[in-house]
């Protein structure tokens, strides 16, 4: 083994920039392709769930509506002595107490005359007073005028708020309409997909620290041999004992340190054999010119 170098210099360590090393390529394209991936199974998977689950909502908000419309068309068929429940605030709230949307904070009733007049509201304050939404309005007008819509599904505004409603008009004279906001009517969609969207960065993010835990795994013994490399090009032909472990790698790595210590070990034995060549010359040309001074 030697220790030296030709000219006294050491090769000067050079580093990769880091957009072209091979690191970042690795974790370039497993990024892409997860981003790519998960995107993708976001938008095929999400979005027919979203809609489904709307659609779910939507027909459970109609048939709340159409099932208290009925329960109050049966109501005002039995009232005995001519009492109308809908001239009984007080009964007609505890009527309509369970017609709103479980789990949706905003969602309320409230029951339109067909000339148009609230008879009932949460918001005590709107009662006896003209309804205020317009396409409620329409539907009550129809029923003035002796026409039954069949029940539906509306969207209006109000105080600034985007409302979702369903509608039943009946025959007796009323209409009863459920609403909710809208952001609160979607809020279980929006939690579905706020939790795919999460899923999707959490799986991103581990496939990438995945791939720098590989890009490392690939790149360090890269590394490591291009410094025996560097040393060996130095003159320094000291064993290192990182390229015997990387040699028993099975992979490519293995084999490219396999020929660096093959590489070493044939430079040892040639410089080896050059020094002794340089030592035999030097003794034969020692004993021609103490010969030659006899």
């Amino acid at each position: 083994q030697m220790n030296g170098s030709t000219d006294g210099k050491k090769i000067k360590k050079r580093r990769v920039p880091l957009l072209l090393s091979i690191r970042f390529r690795i974790m370039f394209t497993i990024g892409v392709a997860v981003f790519i991936a998960v995107a993708s199974v976001l938008y095929v998977v999400t979005i027919p769930v979203r809609e489904e689950l709307e659609a779910v909502n939507t027909d459970y908000l109609y048939n709340q509506t159409r099932l208290y419309g009925q329960k109050l068309e049966t109501a005002v068929n039995l009232t005995q002595y001519h009492t109308d429940i809908r001239k009984v605030p007080f009964r007609l709230e505890a009527f309509l107490q369970g017609a709103r949307l479980e789990r949706c904070e905003s969602s309320h009733c409230f029951l339109v005359r067909d000339d148009g007049i609230v008879l009932y509201h949460p918001d005590h304050a709107k009662i006896g007073r003209q309804v205020t939404v317009e396409s409620i309005r329409k539907v009550a007008v129809q029923v003035g005028n002796g026409t039954i819509p069949e029940p539906d599904i509306v969207t209006y505004t109000e105080d600034g708020a985007e409302k979702i409603a369903s509608y039943y008009a009946s025959s007796k004279g009323f209409v009863l309409v459920i609403a909710a906001d809208r952001g609160d009517f979607l809020s279980t969609i929006n939690q579905v997909t706020r939790l795919a969207v999460m899923a999707g960065c959490a799986v991103f993010v581990l496939m990438l620290l995945f791939g720098l835990l590989q890009a490392l795994r690939i790149t360090r013994p890269i590394r490591v041999l291009s410094e025996v490399v560097d040393r060996i090009g130095e003159m320094d032909f000291t064993d290192d004992p990182r390229t015997a472990k990387l040699a028993r790698r099975r992979d490519e790595t293995g084999l490219i340190a396999s020929s660096v210590q093959n590489m070493r070990a044939e430079l040892v034995k040639i410089i080896g054999a050059v020094k002794s060549q340089s030592a035999a010359l030097y003794g034969t040309s020692t004993k021609l010119m103490g010969n030659a001074q006899e």
